[in-house]
């Protein structure tokens, strides 16, 4: 019974670094913050495609036959849409410039959205850094035990959610003024 308790237990702990902690349509992935979210869209490919060319909110963009990559262009998460004001917003919020790796796979009728290397440029001096400085989001999203920070979860998960929603959502793409 003790040899099966212990297999157990290194088993449980070998797969722990493993594992990732979901909240709303972010993960912990060994440690790398990752916001993933499928799309459901009648659009055609090419029209999804087209419109993430024009959006504007990419700096880089390469696309592929099942889909894109690139890099997002400097953003601040939206904190007045998602019903924060700044004093209840993270510092991580508004003391801060973003930007992020992108990365869009297509299937029949949705499209899979997935961004990390969530990047902060900080937007000027004070006691928490210089201006210009950059660091992963990682670094303040995750403790030291491997999880989200309950910080983090409860005054940013939902303002970077509710920014990346507005950013890729399909009633945004294809909304033009032929009617």
């Amino acid at each position: 019974m003790t040899k099966l308790l212990i297999i157990l237990s290194i088993i449980t702990l070998s797969f722990s670094g493993y594992s990732q902690e979901s909240k709303r349509n972010f993960k912990n992935v060994r440690g790398e913050v990752t916001w993933q979210k499928v799309f459901e869209s009648e659009l055609q490919k090419s029209a999804i495609k087209e419109y993430f060319r024009n959006s504007g909110i990419f700096k880089e963009i390469e696309f592929t036959d099942n889909g894109l990559t690139g890099e997002l262009r400097l953003f601040e998460p939206d904190h007045r849409g998602a019903g924060y004001s700044v004093f209840k917003a993270s510092d991580l919020i508004y003391e801060y410039y973003h930007s992020a790796f992108v990365s869009i796979q297509f299937k029949e009728s949705r499209y899979r959205v997935t961004i990390n290397k969530i990047t902060l440029i900080k937007k000027k001096d004070n006691s928490s850094g210089s201006q210009g400085s950059i660091e992963l989001l990682n670094a303040h999203a995750i403790t030291n035990k491997g999880l989200f920070g309950r910080l983090f979860i409860k005054n940013s998960v939902p303002i970077y959610d509710y920014t990346f929603l507005k950013m890729f959502e399909p009633k945004n793409i294809g909304s033009d003024d032929d009617w």
